[in-house]
């Protein structure tokens, strides 16, 4: 599992060839290989790795015990667009929900303070308007976690609507 979250991708491949590492074997949490490679960052954040476990059988719809998948982990940690982009190209569901609700755009807007992720969703067709549990929309998510501002300008600029109240009928950033 480390190895798919901190190694390259030749790594990955001499790793599923020379040991027989099963794409589909899960950690104690759930996560998968694939959910693992999706959340690297810096130069570990490959899509050609992600491409490789998709193309040895992953499952990129796969969910951990928290209903969280690799689209959604990638949104959460990931600082490269191109894993996003990836793993839509493979399949990914764009508006998949965890146990809270969140969309992978929700929780990019949430937790990420890389705009360019949030971009990345918007562009390949996510929901901006798509509510959590609680009725919050990813500008509202966004706005309450004081995340960079940059994510907010950039999910205004993609046509987020900032008058929107959530199902508790407040406004973003108002808690």
């Amino acid at each position: 599992m480390d190895l798919c979250l901190n190694g390259d991708a030749l790594q990955v491949a001499s790793a599923l060839k020379d040991e027989g590492i099963s794409v589909g074997k899960a950690d104690a949490k759930g996560n998968t290989p694939l959910m693992m490679a999706a959340q690297a960052k810096g130069k570990a954040a490959d899509p050609d790795k992600i491409r490789l476990l998709v193309n040895a059988g992953s499952n990129v719809n796969a969910a951990n015990k928290e209903r969280m998948r690799a689209l959604a982990a990638a949104a959460q940690d990931s600082d490269n667009p191109e894993i996003i982009v990836a793993l839509a190209a493979a399949g990914a569901e764009l508006e998949e929900r965890g146990s809270r609700g969140w969309t992978p755009l929700g929780l990019a807007a949430m937790r990420n303070p890389n705009p360019e992720i949030a971009a990345a969703l918007i562009d390949l067709g996510a929901d901006l308007a798509a509510a959590d549990n609680s009725g919050a929309t990813p500008f509202m998510l966004a706005a309450r976690a004081g995340n960079a501002y940059e994510v907010l300008i950039t999910l205004l600029d993609e046509g987020a609507d900032p008058t929107v109240t959530g199902a508790n009928k407040r406004r973003p950033g108002v808690t």
